[in-house]
């Protein structure tokens, strides 16, 4: 059976966003923006993932409650995920995948978001949603 680490939990339910949370990939670094009202006044903010092997996402419908990730941000030790990555990859890769580590995050509305990253980082809480910040920079 898997051990999990929890990491990071979301300052308040995601079932008070904004907009749906948005998940962008440039390179090999993954970000899962997500916004939220506290208190009633709208705030952004995300996890940056570095040096991403793999993503997958699951409708809520047929999200996986492995590691009991709703609104929290969990570490999946002992993966089948990697494992079975492992396996499909042969000999060459086998070490470099081992140095990835397994997160996932569940979201209302949204689904789960899986990620095998090296690391990630909490962007900070900044005031208004992503969609206002979009709206704002639109020629």
């Amino acid at each position: 059976m898997s051990r999990v680490t929890r990491h990071f939990t979301l300052p308040v339910a995601s079932a008070e966003s904004v907009t749906d949370p948005k998940l962008f990939q440039y390179g090999k670094t993954v970000t899962l923006y997500f916004d939220y009202f506290e208190d009633g006044v709208a705030k952004r903010s995300g996890i940056r993932f570095e040096s991403v092997a793999a993503t997958r996402t699951r409708n809520e419908r047929f999200a996986s409650s492995q590691g009991m990730s709703f609104d929290k941000l969990k570490e999946i030790h002992e993966s089948a995920w990697v494992a079975q990555m492992k396996q499909e990859i042969g000999h060459l890769y086998q070490n470099e995948l081992s140095q990835f580590r397994h997160f996932v995050i569940y979201l209302d509305s949204a689904g789960s978001f899986e990620v095998l990253a090296s690391d990630f980082e909490i962007l900070p809480e900044e005031s208004g949603s992503w969609e206002s910040l979009r709206a704002a920079t639109a020629d």
